[in-house]
Order: structure tokens, then sequence, then C-alpha cells
């Protein structure tokens, strides 16, 4: 019980602390696609695992695992071509 009571006021500390941080500095785009195209790669490496670990004889399983790498890997590729643009873009700058 006093682990509960813990994490409750753990998590209503976190919720009360300012953000200022967040918010005061201004984020270069060439930054926020960065950290898109890792998030992106790393979401696509733990999806093949769970591809690699999928149980047998599972086929609704398999269709839905196998949506969400096709979904997840056209997104990592819109990343890259959106910042193969503003590569483009800024090297004609």
């Amino acid at each position: 019980m006093e682990e509960c009571e813990t994490v409750a006021k753990t998590g209503k500390e976190l919720d009360n602390k300012p953000r200022d941080n967040i918010n005061s500095k201004p984020v270069a785009p060439e930054n926020v696609l960065t950290a898109m195209i890792h998030s992106s790669q790393q979401m696509n490496q733990v999806l093949q695992q769970a591809w690699d670990t999928r149980p047998e004889n599972e086929p609704e399983l398999e269709d839905q695992l196998l949506s969400i790498l096709a979904a997840s890997q056209k997104l990592e590729r819109e990343i890259k071509t959106i910042i193969a643009q503003q590569s483009q873009e800024n090297s004609l700058e």
C-alpha cells in the first residue's frame, strides 16, 4: 500500500513542476526530424523483435503485426524523405 501512495505522490509532484525549460528554448526543425527518425528506427527494431518472437498459429496477430510494421516502415521512409528535402533546400540557400 505504501508503494502505491509513493507512486501517486511522485506522479502528483511531477505534474506540479514548472515546465519552463520545455518552452523556453526554440527547437530547430532538423533536431525534431533527427529525434523522429531515431524514434522510428527504435520502434521498427522493437516491432521486428515482436515479429521474430510472435506466437505460432495466430494469424490475426500476424496480420496486426505486419500492418503495424508496414505503417512504421512507411513513416520512417517519409521522415527520411523530409530530411532529404530539408537538406537539399538548405544546400541551395
